[in-house]
């Protein structure tokens, strides 16, 4: 039981830390583009000029974004893992570990294969 809250508590961990990270990184990227963004036209600046690095700071926010979901992903899936490891210790069938994970009985398949504990 004890190693399961510690199984538990890493995973929170990690999650929290990652959202931590995550936002930090948005703020810092949300604060640069507001200064790109919020610049002022000059007499040089032509509308496609403006409209060229408005693209540009929407396509850098669509990368964040992809980042973070593979993130929240990795992490969401770590968590299962961790739990079809903790019902199979407690002698759990792979049936009901997949309808209690919702991992496929490949994939219980190939965790077996590779985690040998």
């Amino acid at each position: 039981m004890t190693s399961q809250f510690l199984y538990l508590a890493a995973a929170a961990g990690l999650l929290l830390a990652a959202f931590v990270g995550a936002t930090f990184v948005a703020r810092r990227k949300r604060a640069a583009k507001k200064a790109v963004v919020a610049a002022p036209a000059t007499a040089t600046d032509t509308l496609s000029d403006r409209l060229e690095r408005l693209e540009d700071a929407v396509a850098e926010m669509s990368d964040l974004m992809k980042d973070t979901r593979s993130d929240v992903a990795w992490l969401a899936g770590e968590r299962m893992i961790d739990q079809a490891i903790s019902l199979a210790r407690q002698g759990e069938s792979g049936l009901e570990i997949s309808r209690k994970t919702g991992i496929s009985a490949d994939e219980l398949v190939a965790m077996q294969a590779f985690r040998k504990h």
